[in-house]
């Protein structure tokens, strides 16, 4: 991180590393609370001999190295631990419900002067929450520290842009004296760049420099980011030559960011160096310094609570949702207020605020920004949630999703009011060379379909992965959506019992539609007939693996759509247990244990796409490792049927659920351009039947085999379906 620099004389702490997650989750909830966890030591037992507990020349070691969640997650989990100890030896050995050691951690956490949205409310103190849990309500142990006991983790609330909310926050004094309590509701302003420029590495320099800006006085915080095609490495030396922040680059992200809290005033100097993608001699970056005091936020009924030990005080904070679609975040600070006991810190309440995107009646258009990650996995980067209301009686609803620059690979899904996901997409196709080559091409856009959605909350997601374009600091994006039906029609479809279709004797339909979004859509048709039946999915690498699972295989099956359940069951000698999981998200569901473990998961659409069956033997297994058994696993769908007697030239992706062999070969389609398709229908049912069914339009988008989503797969079709046509007809002799 450059400690070595002869530039560098120390080093700041408390401020949040560059591989922490931050931002707003799914439902506009935010960070918890942070802890250690850039890079450190932890202890080791070698004589287990662990694979971590060995140096870098695979000598047995005591220590190894540790950090990001792998170490935050088990400080806290310690913190946890120590917090139900101390509250059982003062409560006559009851233990704490999980909620009460949460708002003990979070109440006693230290504010260390980072957005809300990254620090939720602070870094934990592991000493503060064990006075704080011997003092709780209800033991038998005098009060002890000065903790104060929030009633909210963090306050949240969702609504349409410029909403008024208005929370109801309750502090218990849960320590040994009358405390004062100073109230103060703030957020970061804007940021304001310091410094913007383009820099030229060059090869013969290892693509590094060294640059310099100035921090005006009376700043809170610092932000840095740089972009080029590669990995950036991007360390921040304050004024006194104090290493500040480095931000520990973890792959080819393209974007490189370091953050931090109460910069001194004076010349900072950045190391920058830049790992190029593809040989070149010169390498360019975008560089830019910006900083950003905090601003007021809401307001709040009160300044202060005078709180005698045990006793309670309400105050509430009103603030209004954004302007503009999209998350904001601000604080509470709970501080020391003059001539009381003092707090060991200042602690914070983290409060978040989502508005709405606009009902599309007919059609709605907002914005959002992209920065970027830092290239850990193909699957990390940056993702964005907008939820909006669709009244019921829609019969379509659209997204039409467009950032500029196509190198900004992403992935999008609208997911439905009760969870499942419905539409889901790449901003990618594959186009084929005058040769015939098939080459995946990323394009600026990206389109979700749903046919008659439910009524209620919908959410978009849109999950920006791998790496971004690495050619700007920041990159706007569109999305746009409606409620009507994409242009589409057949022609010549049998639409009844009394139209009779002679046995054996094909006809020819022709199914028309036009791409009237900004991307180009890949199109196949999809005929099921009308009914539900189950089938046995086909495994797409394997059907039975060996446990235990030393080289982490994933087996995954390919869900059709019009599916309403599906059943997973792993057979072995020893019992066992596993997850059965859609690859991008919910749902995830675990299963029975034994050695017949199952689990249903069923919904009226489940989603379609890749799922996962990862199991496990039940564990522990001793001081001598499990032998090897083998799991076999079984997939099955209750869904439409293929209808056997309609075929096209485009093929069915959804063949390829029950049949790893079949193939497809969609129709591309630019924007504004219009195609016809043409179908056959071959009946083959006994002479008197009466077939019925439905040919979906579906458009198709696919991942090439060079990403890994999720850290799980190689190979993830997706496809959403645009337009369903019904047929019915007698088979006659």
């Amino acid at each position: 991180g450059g400690v070595t620099n002869p530039l560098v004389k120390g080093w700041l702490d408390n401020n949040i590393s560059a591989i922490s997650s931050g931002g707003f989750d799914q439902s506009g909830a935010t960070v918890d609370v942070v802890a250690p966890g850039d890079l450190n030591w932890a202890l080791c037992t070698p004589k287990y001999q662990y694979f971590a507990c060995t140096t870098f020349l695979g000598k047995l070691s005591p220590v190894e190295l540790q950090g990001g969640t792998s170490e935050a997650a088990p400080l806290t989990a310690g913190t946890s631990a120590l917090v139900i100890q101390a509250y059982a030896e003062a409560h006559h050995g009851q233990r704490p419900t999980p909620a009460v050691v949460k708002q003990i951690i979070m109440s006693t956490a230290e504010n260390i002067n980072a957005p809300p949205e990254q620090q939720g409310a602070g870094m934990i103190d592991a000493y503060q929450a064990v006075l704080a849990a011997r003092s709780y309500p209800g033991g038998t142990s005098a009060p002890e520290g000065h903790a104060i006991l929030e009633s909210a983790s963090q306050l949240n609330a969702v609504g349409r842009p410029g909403t008024t909310s208005k929370f109801t926050e309750t502090l218990t004094n849960d320590g040994s004296a009358t405390q004062r309590i100073g109230l103060q509701a703030r957020a970061l302003g804007s940021y304001h760049p310091v410094l913007t420029t383009t820099l030229t590495l060059t090869g013969g320099r290892g693509f590094s420099q060294e640059v310099k800006f100035t921090v005006p006085a009376g700043q809170d915080r610092l932000n840095v980011s740089m972009a080029l095609q590669g990995a950036v490495d991007l360390s921040l030396i304050a004024p006194d030559g104090d290493l500040a922040e480095f931000n520990i680059p973890q792959g080819y992200g393209y974007y490189g960011n370091a953050q931090v809290a109460d910069p001194a005033p004076g010349r900072w100097t950045a190391l920058v160096t830049g790992f190029p993608a593809n040989p070149v001699n010169t390498l360019t970056a975008l560089f830019q310094a910006a900083t950003a005091t905090w601003q007021p936020f809401g307001s709040l009924s009160t300044r202060s609570l005078t709180l005698a030990p045990g006793a309670s005080g309400t105050f509430t904070l009103t603030a209004r949702t954004p302007a503009q679609p999209g998350d904001e975040a601000g604080q509470i600070l709970l501080h020391d207020s003059v001539n009381t006991p003092a707090f060991s810190a200042t602690t914070s309440i983290p409060v978040t605020l989502r508005a709405l995107a606009p009902t599309p009646n007919p059609s709605a258009t907002f914005t959002g920004t992209l920065t970027g990650g830092n290239g850990r996995s193909p699957s990390t980067g940056q993702t964005n949630y907008y939820q909006f209301d669709m009244p019921p009686g829609d019969s379509a609803l659209n997204a039409d999703i467009h950032i500029a620059n196509p190198n900004n690979t992403y992935f999008a899904e609208l997911v439905a009011p009760n969870g499942e996901v419905a539409s889901a997409a790449f901003n990618g196709v594959v186009r084929f060379s005058a040769g015939g080559v098939p080459e995946y091409v990323f394009t600026p856009g990206t389109q979700l379909h749903v046919l008659k959605p439910a009524a209620g909350q919908w959410t978009l997601i849109i999950d920006f992965f791998y790496s971004v374009s690495g050619a700007a600091i920041s990159s706007p994006f569109t999305v746009t959506l409606n409620d009507q039906p994409v242009p589409a029609s057949v022609s010549g479809l049998p639409d009844s019992a009394g139209k009779v279709l002679a046995k054996g004797k094909p006809i020819t339909v022709y199914v028309h539609v036009t791409n009237n979004g900004n991307a180009p859509e890949a199109y196949f048709l999809d005929a099921r007939l009308n009914t539900q039946v189950q089938v046995k999915l086909a495994a797409q690498v394997a059907s039975s693996l060996s446990l235990p699972n030393e080289f982490g295989e994933t087996p995954s099956y390919l869900v059709p759509s019009q599916t309403s359940a599906l059943t997973a069951t792993v057979t072995a000698k020893r019992p066992v247990f596993f997850d059965l999981n859609y690859g991008f998200g919910d749902p995830d569901v675990i299963s029975t244990t034994g050695t017949t473990a199952t689990v249903t998961f069923s919904a009226p659409q489940v989603a379609s796409g890749m799922w996962s069956v990862t199991p496990y033997l039940v564990g522990p297994t001793g001081k001598k490792p499990a032998k090897p058994v083998t799991a076999h696993l079984t997939v099955l769908a209750t869904t439409a049927p293929f209808d056997p007697a309609v075929t096209s030239s485009t093929g069915d992706l959804w063949r390829g659920s029950t049949n790893f062999n079949a193939t497809y070969s969609p129709y591309l389609v630019d924007p504004g351009q219009s195609l016809t398709i043409p179908v056959t229908i071959n009946p083959d049912a006994a002479v008197g039947s009466e077939v019925s069914g439905t040919l979906y339009l579906d458009d198709t988008s696919d991942v090439p085999d060079v990403l890994t989503i999720n850290d799980l797969l190689t190979d993830a079709p997706e496809a959403s379906t645009i337009a369903a046509f019904k047929y019915s007809y007698t088979v006659g002799g």
